[in-house]
């Protein structure tokens, strides 16, 4: 039987692992964007990156829409995911180890850490199955990792409202917020308008951006005071 248990010590490490990870992320991601050689679903000879029209995973592809090579882009993208399963993983462990006094707290921050720790994988699977390529097992994998990271949210949102370890309660009307962020992104990953429609494509990548930065986000702060809590403990 798995002990979730961790030291302090052991405990502030996971949380460096998870901060440096979301660092190291995001400058990936944002260096892939430098490389990546242009084209989109709706213009075969766009010249960059579109924010608001190339999803994150494009970065991924092995060849772009256009026909051209995209091995800078999208190996830095293989590891910029990565780097999301390791900072995940490691964050998620943190918080079940922490969180460990009221039974229902104890027991939904185990719930949403195993979801989460998954979450992590599926991501990481997103980039090793790029969509011009796999697309059915990039689609799966995107679709899982979202929808889990709802089961997620809910737990550990519940979790941080009952929890007795003197963790402060904070960030749950920021996962409350990113709750509906969330299911909106899932609305228009099962049920949106198609990337053929007028306003589809612009719709779900500019939404696409807006769920990553605020689960991205969401989990920093989170990370952050959940180091400050576990130093307070120490000193």
């Amino acid at each position: 039987m798995f002990n979730w248990k961790f030291s302090s010590s052991t405990n502030k490490r996971l949380i460096n692992f998870s901060l440096g990870g979301y660092y190291s992320f995001i400058g990936i991601l944002l260096i892939s964007m430098y490389f990546y050689p242009g084209s989109h679903h709706k213009d075969n000879f766009a010249q960059s990156y579109s924010l608001s029209h190339n999803f994150l995973s494009d970065l991924g592809m092995t060849i772009t829409y256009s026909g051209s090579q995209n091995f800078i882009s999208s190996t830095l993208f293989v590891f910029a995911t990565v780097l999301v399963f390791i900072g995940l993983t490691s964050y998620f462990l943190a918080f079940a180890s922490v969180v460990n006094k009221n039974y229902l707290s104890l027991k939904l921050a185990q719930l949403g850490s195993v979801s989460g720790i998954i979450c992590g994988f599926s991501f990481m699977g997103v980039g090793f199955t790029p969509h011009n390529y796999y697309l059915n097992e990039h689609m799966f994998f995107v679709k899982l990792g979202f929808q889990l990271f709802l089961v997620v949210m809910l737990c550990h949102t519940v979790s941080i409202f009952y929890n007795k370890v003197g963790l402060t309660k904070k960030t749950f009307w920021i996962n409350i917020l990113f709750m509906f962020v969330l299911l909106f992104h899932i609305y228009l990953l099962n049920w949106g308008p198609s990337i053929d429609d007028k306003y589809g494509l612009l719709l779900k990548v500019v939404w696409q951006k807006v769920t990553v930065v605020g689960l991205s986000t969401t989990i920093f702060f989170q990370a952050f005071l959940l180091k400050r809590h576990i130093c307070s403990l120490s000193e």
